[in-house]
């Protein structure tokens, strides 16, 4: 996508930056990958391993939340340090943090919340009916070209969800943007080459958007939880014993 000039904006991080293939975590799965980005730690550390845990003593299971997480995450280190900090949809921050600033729990939060929440309000007097994780790009299984449609918008609204806290927060000492809508186009539309373009053009454009606001000099960091690639086989080890 970048060699053909679909990503001016992460084309612009690269050229005057750097670059490079990152391992995931292991498991390599959103929860544990966006917990160890968090706390710089690995899943036997923080202990989160899936969305779901093993109910002790049964073989039913249960949704993790951040009260399962060890160990303090960046967002409330910098809080701790006196200095302002927020988060929008990130994954796997519900119920959020109490910070000198604000958080927007994304992918899994069962709905939209804000820390503090004072900040409810006039966040969606600006934002009307805002979603981390939309319905709209939660139900694709035979429905992706929904996406052609919802990733515009999708992208313009987390952009201006980062407009609204950067100016509720001016001296921010770290900012986090999340846009889950790149993983669930890949998970849903891999091959699909013509929607994966317009997906990630439409972020593209929402990031050369933050990263128009943000001051000049500030240290930016581009990062994926995990990759993707062609599911050739699947085996469901409960199935098969």
């Amino acid at each position: 996508m970048i060699k053909r000039g679909l990503l001016p904006n992460i084309s612009r991080l690269i050229e005057n930056g750097c670059s490079g293939e990152l391992q995931s975590v292991f498991p390599p799965v959103t929860a544990p990958a966006w917990s160890s980005i968090y706390t710089g730690t690995n899943p036997g550390k923080h202990g989160i391993y899936d969305f779901m845990r093993r109910v002790p003593g049964s073989y039913r299971t249960t949704p993790v939340d951040t009260t399962y997480r060890d160990g303090k995450s960046l967002f409330r280190i910098v809080s701790d340090a006196n200095q302002q900090v927020f988060a929008i949809n990130a994954p796997l921050s519900f119920p959020p943090e109490q910070l000198n600033g604000a958080i927007i729990p994304g992918l899994p939060t069962p709905f939209f919340s804000i820390s503090p929440a004072e900040l409810e309000q006039p966040f969606l007097a600006h934002l009307p009916n805002y979603e981390p994780f939309p319905e709209s790009i939660r139900q694709l299984n035979g429905n992706t070209q929904t996406l052609y449609d919802v990733a515009p918008e999708y992208s313009a609204r987390t952009a201006n969800a980062f407009q609204f806290l950067n100016r509720r927060f001016p001296e921010w000492k770290l900012a986090f943007v999340h846009f889950q809508i790149t993983d669930m186009a890949m998970h849903f539309a891999w091959g699909d080459d013509a929607l994966l373009d317009a997906v990630h053009a439409s972020v593209d454009q929402a990031v050369g958007d933050v990263l128009a606001s943000v001051p000049d000099g500030t240290t930016i960091l581009l990062i994926s939880d995990h990759g993707h690639g062609e599911l050739t086989s699947y085996l469901h080890l409960n199935t098969w014993l």
